[in-house]
């Protein structure tokens, strides 16, 4: 007689299943099969990344240690160079679980591997800025995404909290599309000032 062995889902397949639906709507809210529609639409995905990075993904990576904030710093100093912008200040240590964290990371993390993918796969003309996607795609073979997959693979967490988590980073870039890159509202300060 065989006899089945199952292996218990890992955190990344369990966010990877809990956040398919929304993490689709927002590919599809942003660009198509042949990539973005126009560079004004490219600018406005790459300011909607920069606010999900600022909000969520820093606050977040203080609570992951130093080697993650330094990691996201880069990411968020990338996308200020693409955008023109003078990046934001560090913001003050995130007020989310540790759960919720981990999911913002899921989500954040896993965005360099589209990164190197859109790179790969020449869905930019040459002349559109590129530093983030060149920053995620150099994580991503560097070896440092498999170490937080793995990471994020022997924590322990509360997988709905971190779904939640990782669907704030989707809701997030899903939301910018439109309202069109609006200014802050009065009581939020603004992600970047220009140069």
């Amino acid at each position: 007689m065989l006899q089945t062995i199952v292996k218990p889902e890992t955190n990344r397949q369990h966010l990877r299943a809990a956040t398919q639906h929304a993490h689709q709507e927002t590919e599809t809210a942003w660009s198509s099969a042949e990539g973005f529609a126009d560079a004004q639409t490219y600018r406005r995905f790459l300011g909607a990344l920069a606010t999900v990075h600022t909000r969520l993904g820093m606050p977040a990576a203080t609570l992951r240690g130093a080697d993650e904030m330094a990691d996201e710093w880069e990411r968020v100093h990338a996308l200020a160079n693409d955008l023109g912008h003078t990046p934001p200040p560090p913001p003050a240590r995130g007020g989310m679980s540790d759960s919720f964290a981990w999911g913002v990371g899921y989500a954040l993390n896993g965005a360099a591997l589209g990164a190197a993918m859109m790179l790969k796969g020449g869905f930019l003309p040459p002349d559109w800025p590129k530093a983030y996607l060149s920053t995620g795609r150099d994580y991503a073979k560097s070896g440092r995404l498999a170490r937080f997959f793995d990471a994020l693979n022997d924590v322990g967490l509360d997988r709905e909290e971190a779904a939640r988590g990782a669907r704030a980073v989707f809701d997030g870039l899903a939301g910018e599309t439109v309202r069109d890159a609006a200014p802050p509202a009065r009581d939020e300060a603004p992600l970047c000032t220009t140069a």
